[in-house]
């Protein structure tokens, strides 16, 4: 079985390791990469190559939304779960029109329900 990776671009470290714990309590063992900004993640996705993306929205320089335009131009098969702690009534619109496969809060239990489902419907993979 292939090994797979997971990539979390979030500026925030400690909302990296916590979305990291989350996706070891659902089981994933594979492995776990983190950039801190929109950038450093493209880079990351062309070398690590990736098959899913956890991606914040609200970053300096390139937001989540233009970060995840840019990834279905490198590879349109990668999976993109967009998090955030916007209000914004429409970023899960928003998140869906540039590419995502998902969109959640940043609140545990929706994260650990996404990152859940993510999991159970790659198991098969």
């Amino acid at each position: 079985m292939m090994s797979r990776k997971a990539l979390i671009i979030d500026d925030s470290r400690g909302d990296f390791q916590l979305i990291k714990i989350y996706l070891l309590g659902v089981g994933w063992k594979d492995e776990i990469l983190w950039a801190s900004s929109g950038e450093e993640g493209l880079e990351i996705v062309r070398l690590e190559k990736p098959q899913v993306v956890f991606l914040d929205i609200n970053m300096p320089g390139l937001d989540g939304f233009d970060v995840c335009k840019e990834l279905k131009l490198i590879n349109k098969s990668i999976h993109i779960i967009m998090l955030s702690a916007t209000k914004d009534p429409n970023a899960s619109i928003k998140a869906k029109e540039c590419g995502a496969h998902g969109f959640c809060h940043k609140t545990g239990g929706s994260v650990f329900e996404t990152l859940k489902y993510y999991y159970e419907s790659t198991k098969s993979n």
